[in-house]
């Protein structure tokens, strides 16, 4: 990544033969006309109180706390009729469970277009060049389709190869298997929900991705409790909730569409034409790279956790340590909610600070987005370390086996001594991203995970037999590290030089 040598980023200039329009297209609606006065106020001159900051962050972080929030609610959903609807328990968590590590792996690929795109794009909005954001748009959503049709086909094929070497039981295989491949054939129309997301967050707009995920999760829950539990015809269990899955992702990829194509968030995408500008995927790319090889690891090491850990159940019978782990992560997700809304929110106004020449506007909005995320986070800790059980019941029928729900309860517990380190990972992660500084993030990524996390729970699990508990303390422990040294990279200020 090449770094600036002053503070002012260069403006490309549009080829003449692109099909998005010469001059910014008109805005329109409501959500348009805030992103114009939080974009406008960003670019104006002189020192914004600390109020007008927050508020910035604050305005632009609850449309994506809320998105977050639904997203989640689209995931947890099928966790909760898999854990409190289905015959087989255990079976069914560690199916949905397997099914979310394949679809992870998956999406590699749309993290690194998703952070290049969202950093070109509100780096072009501070610099008030729509046109170049319009065709970054375009490009992220084509590239995005190109490479889900790929991925869908080979996920489809090689799904039973891909699960089998996890480790799962043969029951729960042929349930994950079932899963995935009902689910896959919607991500090539579903991924415009998520790319369409992170490119309207470059813009400064979190309220249609909420519109649009809230729509698409009405229709996962219904849906999903409709025919798992059979209200209409016979009860369907697993493959129930996976077709509810996928009806929310091809209505949910076909509404983001169709909106962005009217004109949303100052962005307005053209279908045509369909041919990639090899120039500007390049630079997207370029950007994003490092977050692909980020998330890249992430997933490589979460497969392998996952391998370690489906160890550690006796073959033959149902189990225990595994679906324990998924209870566990799923609800250490909903305290991420706040720390990804702040780190969105303040990652695009960070980038369009930076684009409008104002690095210390930047780095004192970093602070309070931090604060603000941080701050929620830690009292989100303080309720896994007060009520563990109850939570864990709440996604877990209490017929479960008792000692899942005791090993789950306690990693619940553990992590909540972790949240403002996790805090600093995410929003501070954000922050460097949104600047378009994905280099650091990835290499204290591969330093950690790599160096730390996959090593010391292959040593907890198979040499010193502490179990599913001695594997998440070491995973907290990573956190602890990469958290430190998040905030260090931060105070250095090095990013505020990226070139995008």
């Amino acid at each position: 990544m090449l770094l600036l040598k002053t503070e002012h980023p260069v403006v490309e200039t549009p080829p003449a033969d692109q099909a998005c329009p010469a001059q910014a297209p008109p805005l329109s609606g409501e959500s348009d006309a805030v992103h114009e006065r939080i974009a406008a106020t960003l670019r104006q001159p002189g020192h914004l109180s600390v109020w007008q900051l927050c508020k910035i962050v604050i305005i632009l972080a609850v449309p994506v706390f809320g998105q977050q929030v639904l997203m989640l609610m689209l995931n947890l959903s099928d966790f909760i009729l898999a854990g409190r609807k289905t015959p087989n328990v255990e079976v069914a968590i560690a199916a949905v469970g397997i099914g979310g590590q394949v679809l992870w792996l998956i999406n590699v690929a749309f993290m690194m277009i998703g952070a290049g795109a969202t950093a070109v794009i509100s780096r072009s909005i501070g610099q008030t060049d729509r046109p170049t954001a319009d065709r970054t748009a375009h490009q992220a959503l084509l590239l995005s389709v190109l490479i889900a049709v790929v991925a869908t086909a080979a996920g489809f094929v090689f799904a039973p190869q891909m699960l089998h070497g996890l480790g799962l039981n043969d029951e729960a295989l042929s349930a994950g298997v079932v899963y995935v491949r009902i689910i896959l054939p919607g991500l090539p129309i579903g991924v415009l929900m998520f790319m369409g997301s992170a490119c309207l967050r470059g813009a400064g707009d979190t309220r249609t991705p909420l519109l649009v995920i809230a729509v698409a999760n009405v229709v996962n829950i219904a849906l999903s409790w409709i025919l798992c539990v059979g209200l209409i015809g016979p009860a369907l269990g697993l493959t129930g909730i996976a077709i509810g899955t996928l009806v929310a992702y091809l209505l949910g990829g076909a509404f983001m569409l169709a909106l962005l194509r009217i004109g949303r968030g100052g962005l307005h995408v053209r279908v045509r034409p369909l041919r990639l500008d090899p120039g500007l995927i390049g630079r997207v790319l370029r950007i994003g790279v490092f977050s692909g090889l980020e998330g890249l690891l992430m997933a490589g090491a979460s497969t392998a956790v996952v391998v370690f850990i489906t160890a550690l159940d006796p073959a033959g019978q149902p189990p225990v340590n595994y679906p324990a782990y998924v209870a566990a992560l799923r609800l250490e997700s909903i305290s991420f909610l706040p720390g990804f809304a702040f780190a969105m929110a303040g990652g695009a106004v960070v980038g369009q600070s930076l684009g409008a020449g104002r690095p210390d506007r930047a780095v004192r909005c970093g602070w309070w987005s931090y604060a603000l995320g941080g701050g929620v986070m830690t009292v989100a800790g303080l309720l896994f370390v007060l009520f563990p059980t109850q939570l864990v019941h709440l996604c877990v029928s209490k017929s479960a086996d008792p000692v899942m729900i005791s090993r789950a309860a306690t990693m619940v517990r553990i992590c909540g001594f972790e949240q403002p380190f996790l805090a600093a990972i995410l929003i501070f992660g954000g922050l460097l991203r949104g600047a378009g500084d994905t280099r650091f993030p990835a290499t204290i990524t591969v330093a950690g995970v790599g160096g730390l996390r996959v090593p010391g729970i292959w040593l907890a699990t198979r040499r010193l037999g502490f179990g599913v508990i001695g594997a998440w303390c070491v995973m907290c422990g990573d956190l602890v590290v990469r958290g430190s040294l998040m905030v260090w990279r931060f105070v250095h200020g090095g990013w505020k030089k990226t070139r995008v």
